[in-house]
C-alpha cells in the first residue's frame, strides 16, 4: 500500500465511540469557559454598555455589532481550506486567535486617554472587525468537527449537560460582573471584566484541544464548488428552513442588542442591574435544559425545536 493511501486512511480515520465519549467532558469544559467569555465580551451586555460608555450612539453600535454576524458569510470561501488544513486544527487555531484579539481592547484606556473617544472608538471597531473574520473562520471548522466527536446517541443528552454547567457558569459571570460594574468607576470595571473574559476564552482553547477528531482531509477541494452550493439553494426544505432562520434573527438580534440600552437610558436601570438582567432566561434554561435534552433523544430534535419556537 502506498504512503499517500496510508495516509488519506489516517486522514478519513475517525475516532471511535470510546474515543468521542472520553472526550466529550473537555468539549463541556470548553462549552462552559467560552460561555463565561461570551458575558464578559462580545456576547453581553457588559460589551453593549462599555461601548455607550465610549460615547457610540445607537447607529454605530448596531453597525459595529452586525459585523460578527456579517463575517459568517465568508464561510463559503473557508471551507475548503478548512478541510485540507483540518477542522480541529483551524478551529482551535483561529479560536485562540479571536481570544488574542480581543485582549487588545484592555488597551482603550490607553488609547482614549492619548488619542481621544473617537480614535478609541474606531480602535474598538478595528478589534471587533478582527474578532469577527477569526470567529467566522474558526466556527467554519467547528460545525464538521462538532457533527464528528458527538455520538448522535448521546447528542441530546450531551447538550443538556453542557447546557446546564454553561447556565451555571453564566450565572456566576453575570453576578460578578454586576458586582464588580456596581463598584468600580468609568472603564476600569469592563477592564477588569474584559481581561477576565479572555483568560476564561484561553482556557476553553486548551480544553477543546483535548477532543478527538477533526483530521484533515487530503481530497478536499482548494476551492468553493459553487455548483453544490446552488444545489442546496435549490432544495426547497432548505429554503423553507432559511426563511425560518431568517425570521428568528430578524424578531431576535435587534431585541437582545438594544434590550441593555433601552433598559438603562429609557427604563432608568443602573449598568449593574442592566448586566444582571439575563439571569432571567438563565433561570428558564436551566429549569429547563435537561428536559428538553433528553425530550430530544427520545422523541427527536423537531419536535423540540418546534415546541420551543
Amino acid at each position: 500500500m502506498s504512503t499517500t493511501t496510508l495516509s488519506e486512511l489516517t486522514t478519513h480515520n475517525e475516532p471511535t465511540n470510546v474515543e468521542k465519549l472520553a472526550g466529550l467532558p473537555w468539549s463541556i469544559a470548553g462549552d462552559t469557559s467560552i460561555t463565561i467569555f461570551a458575558q464578559l465580551t462580545f456576547f453581553g451586555s457588559v460589551f453593549i454598555l462599555f461601548l455607550d460608555k465610549l460615547g457610540l450612539n445607537k447607529t454605530e453600535i448596531g453597525s459595529l455589532l452586525s459585523l460578527i454576524p456579517f463575517a459568517g458569510t465568508l464561510a463559503i470561501l473557508i471551507a475548503p481550506f478548512a478541510a485540507r488544513f483540518g477542522y480541529k486544527r483551524t478551529f482551535i487555531t483561529f479560536f485562540t486567535l479571536r481570544k488574542l484579539i480581543t485582549g487588545l481592547l484592555l488597551l482603550t484606556p490607553w488609547v482614549a486617554t492619548r488619542f481621544g473617544t473617537g480614535a478609541a472608538s474606531i480602535y474598538v471597531a478595528a478589534i471587533t472587525a478582527g474578532f469577527a473574520l477569526s470567529k467566522s473562520i474558526a466556527d467554519t471548522g467547528a460545525l464538521p468537527w462538532i457533527q464528528e466527536y458527538i455520538p448522535d446517541s448521546v447528542r441530546g443528552k450531551y447538550y443538556a449537560t453542557s447546557n446546564l454547567f454553561c447556565t451555571i457558569s453564566s450565572f456566576s459571570a453575570i453576578s460578578i460582573a454586576g458586582f464588580v460594574i456596581d463598584r468600580a468607576a468609568g472603564l476600569t470595571g469592563f477592564m477588569l471584566l474584559i481581561g477576565a473574559g479572555v483568560v476564561a476564552g484561553l482556557v476553553a482553547a486548551w480544553s477543546y484541544w483535548h477532543v478527538p477528531g477533526g483530521a484533515k482531509r487530503n481530497d478536499a477541494k482548494t476551492t468553493a464548488d459553487i455548483r453544490k452550493v446552488l444545489a442546496v439553494a435549490r432544495d426547497p426544505n432548505f429554503r423553507r428552513y432559511m426563511v425560518g432562520v431568517g425570521l428568528i434573527i430578524i424578531g431576535f438580534t435587534p431585541l437582545l442588542s438594544f434590550l441593555p440600552l433601552f433598559m438603562r437610558q429609557v427604563v432608568g436601570l443602573s449598568e449593574s442591574n442592566v448586566v444582571r438582567l439575563p439571569m432571567g432566561a438563565l433561570a428558564g434554561g436551566l429549569v429547563g435544559g435537561y428536559l428538553w435534552g433528553w425530550a430530544s433523544d427520545r422523541y427527536g430534535s423537531k419536535p423540540v425545536m418546534m415546541i420551543g419556537l
